[in-house]
């Protein structure tokens, strides 16, 4: 399973700013692999997973959007009723907490990933390793 870097963008929770921030690497034709947004006291924070990001942190301080950037984990689980519930329960124990989660796409393949915000990415990262691995034979 790769370790992913995600962006987090904090942008003022009013029309047109997520357009904005999207025009920004639509611009240079950066793809957006993964996106996550919520609204929290007056801002809008997004994560976001990109195909390219040393340039999507170039072209959002050109464009006085701030960001930084978080190591994440990216997994494909098996397409299978109780799967995330699986995930979630070897990481809680085994003393690791996950902090959020939201869908994206692998850029490689097209499949559909799971990115994980975790609290420590070596313990996490061979347990999802083994349940991906697990629906990889079984396709």
């Amino acid at each position: 399973m790769p370790n992913s870097k995600e962006l987090i963008v904090h942008l003022e929770d009013e029309p047109g700013t997520l357009e904005n921030c999207c025009r920004v690497l639509s611009n240079l034709a950066i793809n957006i692999l993964a996106f996550q947004g919520y609204g929290c006291e007056g801002q809008s924070v997004i994560r976001m997973v990109v195909d390219r990001l040393v340039e999507a942190k170039q072209a959002f301080a050109a464009a006085n959007i701030h960001c930084t950037e978080n190591e994440v984990l990216e997994t494909a689980l098996p397409h299978y009723p109780g799967e995330l519930s699986r995930a979630a329960s070897l990481l809680g124990k085994a003393g690791v907490n996950i902090s959020y989660a939201y869908c994206g796409t692998d850029s490689r393949s097209g499949m559909p990933v799971v990115i994980f915000g975790v609290s420590d990415i070596a313990k996490a990262a061979p347990l999802l390793d083994e349940i991906a691995n697990e629906g990889t034979r079984a396709a």
